[in-house]
């Protein structure tokens, strides 16, 4: 099991983090690196910076593993890869390319968060931080690698913070050498992606990672009260000055926050948590192609000693942050779901079905496949399968995208 770390493409590590659940069901645990921020996603968009480093670092890690896991107890021929946020977005970026099975939790390719249709804009806002000049790619290129690591990388981190992550994956300029010179959508759209088994699944509080930044101070919330135009999704595309800028605006006040406020926290949390819509959407799109796709698709509700099922909380069920402590905090409901989610993560691995047989510790639940009914389990105090996951909010969107969506999309 290839673990790939999150952190938006932007920070974070595999360090972090101690598989020690896992290993308790007797699986080969690999957690790679991969560059991040400017060192990871910058490009020129020609050959001089291509960009998607980060995802070329991943992709020589699985080949490494590949060659060499047998040295390690491993089966070259069992390799599934898995990944949170943007790690999960990583690991269905693999799958537009030949790879083993997968699982992404709370991240997929087609978030709005995932993907950089400006590339040049932001390279350009980092050079002028930097105080250069844009000239020729080369001679870019060169300026760069003169800066010292950490000013570029300090550069690049408070711009993300003023843009939000101006460093992410993004079509490259073609070349034998490109991870991706398509856009996600299209190539999901049109079946071009491998049919592995694939998990997928959300958290019911998303959204109340972004609400951390507004807690923290890095963003002000009345912001979003006084340019409510922030909350139409960049995938949209709608023009300046369309009537569809207020159309949108008003529907999502109306459907999101009751008509009131737009700096009411729960309903903040709520509207926020919209990144089911691409987690979501990438399932309907591939079960359109196929309908007998192994997918299976779960929503982790669980309110443990955490208080919440936000974002990555399902994360640290599987892994145990490495802080001394940490895993005698856990009361006898975290640990009955902590081993729930283990055994169906590693029954997946194993068998490329999260619920291969009955099992007491899974309630004898038995989960069918996504495109069996938009199929689903509700991982909480107990195992529950269930149908059409946050169907209201999901149908908001299609509703809204058909009305006002302006294609070619690159997100959703």
């Amino acid at each position: 099991m290839v673990w790939i770390h999150g952190g938006s493409f932007l920070f974070a590590s595999s360090a972090g983090t101690q598989p020690d659940p896992l290993m308790e069901e007797a699986v080969v645990v690999v957690n790679i690196q991969y560059r991040l921020n400017v060192f990871g996603f910058l490009t020129t968009g020609d050959n001089y910076a291509k960009g998607n480093m980060g995802l070329k670092d991943q992709s020589a890690a699985l080949i490494w593993i590949k060659h060499n896991i047998h040295n390690f107890g491993g089966d070259p021929r069992k390799v599934t890869i898995f990944g949170g946020s943007a790690g999960g977005a990583s690991v269905q970026f693999h799958m537009l390319s030949p790879r083993s099975a997968a699982i992404s939790q709370s991240g997929v390719t087609l978030g709005t968060w995932v993907f950089q249709t400006k590339s040049e804009e932001k390279l350009q806002q980092l050079t002028e931080a930097l105080g250069f000049d844009r000239t020729d790619s080369e001679t870019l290129v060169r300026k760069l690698q003169g800066v010292p690591a950490d000013i570029l990388l300090r550069t690049a981190f408070n711009q993300s913070i003023t843009v939000f992550l101006p460093f992410i994956p993004t079509i490259e300029h073609e070349s034998s050498t490109a991870f991706l010179s398509e856009r996600a959508f299209e190539l999901i759209k049109e079946g071009r992606i491998t049919t592995v088994p694939y998990m997928l699944g959300q958290v019911n509080e998303e959204g109340s990672f972004p609400y951390g930044y507004i807690d923290s101070g890095a963003i002000e919330i009345n912001d979003f009260s006084k340019k409510p135009e922030i909350f139409i999704p960049i995938s949209m595309n709608i023009p300046k000055g369309d009537r569809c800028i207020n159309q949108t605006i008003n529907a999502i006040q109306q459907f999101f926050f009751n008509n009131g406020s737009f700096t009411d926290k729960s309903n903040w949390i709520k509207m926020m948590g919209q990144d089911v819509r691409g987690i979501q959407k990438s399932a309907d799109l591939i079960c359109a192609i196929y309908p007998n796709f192994p997918i299976y698709f779960y929503e982790y509700v669980f309110v443990g000693t955490n208080r919440g099922a936000g974002h990555y909380s399902e994360v640290l069920k599987l892994f145990y942050p490495a802080k001394e402590g940490w895993s005698t905090a856990l009361t006898a409901a975290d640990r009955l779901v902590q081993r729930r989610l283990v055994k169906i993560w590693t029954n997946f691995a194993r068998n490329g079905d999260p619920t291969p047989q009955r099992d007491d510790l899974l309630q004898n639940v038995a989960l069918p496949t996504f495109c069996n009914g938009k199929s689903y389990v509700e991982i909480g105090n107990n195992l529950i399968v269930k149908h059409y996951p946050s169907r209201d909010v999901y149908q908001f969107w299609e509703d809204n995208f058909k009305k006002c969506g302006f294609p070619p999309f690159n997100t959703y």
